[in-house]
């Protein structure tokens, strides 16, 4: 065995030979021999590629969440599930607004048919070393997180706040080890031919979209007489929405697409988070709207149109999702240097 920093010292050592034979097969490009000039990120990223290559499948990461990470996160989804569920099959618990009480109910109804479900698939892939289950992973812990939240804050207080309360906690915890857990680059070298800039552009045009339609709503309480008026009708003294959104995850959001931007490795793990809180988030606000419809046809706040809309979001955030955990074809770096005992 030949350890990474041999490895690439051997890699350096072969390009700065005129005379040296480097090849790739597979996705890498043709011949380069006889080259002496090459871009140093390109080779860096190049060699973190091949080296990942030759210690595995392309599929595993190197460390795999255990103790307090997989604990916290298998007691987010049973207390999840279960606050899910007394809330979309228990309505007569909830308190406030019909609109609001309706829309409690499509959340809660998508986290206990999908994000609770999701967790639970990622935590077992993750175990098995996917990098790909683990960025879903953090994905959904964050679903579930941000919705704990909604529930906690979107609701007047009622018979299932503890549940709500210990929801949000788990989750916040739960995001908090696995973030520690996480190696970046154990994912970032998978991703070395990754659109990053497209999906840096991506991210922030939804991030500023988002942000611009919350501002919509906000501006007009500046200076206004009585502007708890725009949230007539909720029965909440505040927007969960905007407080989260603004506060933290968009904020978040904009900052890991910098950060993938600029090749950081953490800016590939916590876009991929997005993109699969995302996909998730749209379909569940999506399910809240028809359901904040059917309780209360005459709302503002909730309506098909918006259902729509979000159901479409839903739609196009697929093709990002693709091109993030799309499977990628290997290739192997062949260098003619005799090492230990045969050739690469």
């Amino acid at each position: 065995m030949i350890c990474r920093t041999r490895f690439t010292q051997l890699v350096v050592a072969k390009l700065a030979k005129p005379s040296g034979n480097l090849r790739t097969f597979g996705s890498g490009a043709g011949p380069l021999a006889g080259r002496r000039s090459y871009d140093n990120q390109k080779v860096r990223a190049m060699i973190s590629l091949k080296w990942r290559a030759l210690r595995a499948d392309g599929r595993s990461i190197r460390a795999v969440p255990h103790g307090p990470t997989l604990w916290l996160s298998s007691a987010l989804a049973v207390v999840a599930a279960v606050s899910a569920a007394l809330t979309f099959f228990l309505p007569n618990a909830l308190s406030g607004s019909a609109v609001t009480t309706g829309n409690a109910r499509g959340t809660a109804l998508v986290m206990m048919v999908a994000g609770v479900p999701l967790l639970v698939v990622s935590m077992l892939g993750a175990i098995r070393g996917s990098w790909r289950f683990h960025v879903v992973w953090l994905g959904m812990v964050s679903y579930l997180t941000y919705n704990a939240f909604m529930l906690l804050f979107g609701t007047p207080l009622n018979s299932l706040f503890l549940l709500y309360v210990a929801t949000f906690s788990l989750g916040l915890f739960s995001l908090g080890t696995l973030v520690h857990a996480t190696d970046p680059r154990a994912v970032s070298d998978q991703l070395v031919d990754l659109p990053r800039r497209g999906l840096a552009i991506y991210t922030w045009t939804i991030v500023g979209l988002n942000t611009l339609v919350w501002l919509r709503g906000i501006i007009p309480t500046i200076g206004a007489a009585e502007p708890a008026a725009a949230l007539d009708g909720l029965g909440l003294t505040t927007n969960p929405l905007w407080v989260q959104d603004l506060a933290f995850w968009l904020p978040m959001a904009a900052i890991a697409a910098a950060w993938l931007w600029l090749r950081r490795p953490w800016g590939y793990v916590l876009v991929g988070a997005w993109l699969v809180y995302g996909l998730i988030e749209s379909v569940g606000v999506a399910v809240d709207q028809l359901f904040g419809y059917a309780a209360d046809p005459t709302t503002e706040y909730a309506t098909p149109a918006g259902a729509v809309v979000f159901g479409i979001l839903a739609l196009v955030n697929l093709i990002p999702l693709y091109f993030y955990f799309r499977r990628r074809a290997q290739s192997f770096l062949v260098v003619d240097l005799k090492v230990d005992d045969g050739y690469w």
